[in-house]
């Protein structure tokens, strides 16, 4: 009996330190976003598209950031990158930032890599650009028309896109 106890204690006391935080103190990449971008951009191998880094922010980063004294962390994540059509917040079913439907065409998916890198092979045209989280997509950027983070692919050219999962920072 003790030792199944103890077993138990184990295996609960390695999925809460799974999953208490994706974020590990000793990222490389924590609170060096100019850099993990430049990093990144070495990474693309498309002609035509769109590359991105994908970070979340997370702590107190309000009135000031101070990544030394405070609690404000900003660090590359992996999450599922999705593609609609470009799509104005009339097109969409949603709360705030969080999007339960969206009625444009899917055009495309891919995940982010354990540095936020991604990319995608798209056609000239403009899209919007969503990351799943939670079940939904999350999305906090927005052009004059109401277009939700607005990206142009030109014939021949690659995009940047920057994208920062930040709803829970106050």
């Amino acid at each position: 009996m003790k030792k199944n106890v103890i077993l138990l204690s184990l295996v609960v006391l390695f999925t809460v330190s799974c999953e208490k935080n994706e974020h590990q103190e000793t990222n490389i990449w924590t609170n060096e976003t100019e850099k993990l971008c430049i990093h990144n951009e070495s990474k693309t191998n498309i002609t035509e598209g769109i590359w991105g880094t994908l970070v979340k922010t997370e702590g107190n980063c309000m009135p000031v950031v101070d990544y030394e004294n405070g609690t404000c962390k900003q660090y590359p994540v992996k999450r599922e990158i999705v593609i609609y059509e470009y799509t104005k917040m009339n097109e969409t079913k949603h709360e705030v930032s969080k999007f339960f439907e969206v009625y444009t065409k899917l055009v495309a998916t891919t995940t982010c890599d354990e540095e936020g890198f991604f990319e995608l092979v798209l056609e000239p045209g403009k899209y919007s650009v969503f990351v799943r989280e939670g079940g939904y997509l999350y999305a906090n950027l927005f052009d004059g028309q109401g277009g939700i983070v607005p990206v142009t692919v030109e014939s021949s050219k690659v995009s940047e896109i920057f994208l920062n999962l930040d709803y829970a920072v106050h």
